[in-house]
């Protein structure tokens, strides 16, 4: 009996590992289809298993919609069976959270607001930030609303057009024109005071200097008030148009302030050469001459020239208004107030020298200072006729 069992036990043993040799020798995928077809029927004879499945899909899904509405930033991972299903955090991603510890709160990203000008008080100009009233180097000093400008810093903004008739906005720039030319100018800067709102540059395209307008004259900078061709350029001090001034070796005056002028290059903005009478001028002199005097009574101080003499200041950059003089606007010296008499040695007139009469008894003045005056007959002229006549005081200069 001993035996018996003994051999069946060899012969079950030797087939358990001719069984489990066979398997081995299967290739892999009759082993999978082999371990499918074991789960389907362990699932077809457990009287649970299909219930067990209902209830973990389902449980699945829950979870799955819970974690896409809670918009959690945490990584989750799911795992399931037949009996139970587990989530886990992924610590790696994202550590856990101390319950203490305040939830952070989302950063916001930086809106890009556009730059502004900067605030300046009412009585400054917002082009140059200067209270300057040099009318005859800036212009008058206009308000309207919330800005104040110089009549030049409107000139020469290369963004600025007179979009309206002369009594509209600040001498015809409209109130929106000027505030865009103002934002534009927030980030150009002065290539000479550092500040920022330099709207004012070099008219040569390849030139980049920027510059407010009383910086840019106090270096040097040439503006030109009257051109056909173009409104208004301006020019750095390298960039200067050409203009005749010849060289000279003497000290030569200055005929209006009689002080004397610098032998200067034909860049130098304190000079500037007449051709009537070969005369240099200091150019702020001329500006004040040809500001007060204006185009209908501008003549040059030194030979009373009116046709050489105009055409000169505006090729050299003087601003010569087109009106009558500033004391005749202003009613302050009015021409007819003043009483003239004869300067004559003799006079002629029965009526006495203060007789201002017509024809050969009109009394006229000096042609080079306007002070003194005589009648026409006095100094030996015919009634009608064109007459040049200088007192004793200006024949002696």
């Amino acid at each position: 009996m001993k035996t018996r069992s003994k051999a069946k036990a060899t012969s079950t043993s030797t087939m358990a590992s001719s069984n489990s040799s066979t398997s081995s020798q299967l290739p892999d995928e009759e082993n999978l289809r082999r371990l499918r077809s074991y789960r389907m029927i362990n699932m077809k004879t457990s009287p649970t298993s299909e219930s067990n499945r209902r209830r973990n899909s389902s449980r699945l899904r829950s979870s799955n919609h819970q974690s896409t509405d809670s918009h959690l930033n945490e990584n989750q991972y799911s795992t399931t069976n037949c009996h139970s299903t587990t989530r886990t955090r992924d610590l790696t991603n994202s550590p856990r959270r101390s319950s203490t510890s305040p939830r952070s709160s989302p950063v916001k990203p930086k809106s890009k607001t556009s730059p502004t000008k900067p605030k300046v008080p009412s009585d400054v100009c917002n082009f140059c930030f200067t209270n300057n009233k040099d009318d005859h180097m800036l212009g008058e000093l206009g308000h309207l609303n919330d800005i104040t400008a110089h009549l030049f810093c409107l000139y020469f903004s290369p963004g600025l057009s007179q979009n309206g008739q002369h009594n509209e906005g600040l001498w015809g720039f409209l109130v929106d024109d000027i505030r865009k030319e103002l934002r534009r100018g927030v980030l150009l800067k002065c290539s000479y005071c550092g500040k920022k709102g330099a709207v004012v540059g070099c008219s040569v395209p390849e030139c980049l200097i920027t510059f407010h307008l009383p910086c840019g004259i106090q270096n040097g900078a040439f503006c030109h008030y009257h051109q056909e061709q173009q409104l208004y350029p301006s020019y750095c001090r390298k960039h200067w148009p050409k203009l005749k001034v010849p060289a000279f070796k003497r000290r030569v005056l200055c005929t209006v302030c009689q002080e004397y002028v610098k032998n200067c290059d034909n860049r130098d903005n304190n000079l500037l050469y007449v051709e009537c009478c070969n005369s240099y001028y200091h150019r702020e002199c001329l500006s004040k001459v040809a500001y007060h005097q204006g185009e209908f009574n501008l003549k040059c101080p030194n030979c009373n020239d009116l046709n050489k003499f105009v055409p000169t200041l505006k090729r050299g950059g003087i601003f010569v208004p087109n009106r009558e003089s500033t004391w005749e606007l202003s009613g302050e010296m009015s021409y007819d107030d003043v009483r003239f008499q004869c300067d004559a040695e003799e006079c002629k007139c029965e009526r006495g020298r203060d007789y201002n009469g017509d024809d050969e008894w009109e009394l006229f003045s000096c042609d080079r200072c306007g002070a003194n005056a005589i009648h026409v007959s006095c100094a030996g002229f015919d009634a009608g006729e064109n007459h040049e006549w200088f007192c004793e005081v200006c024949r002696n200069i």
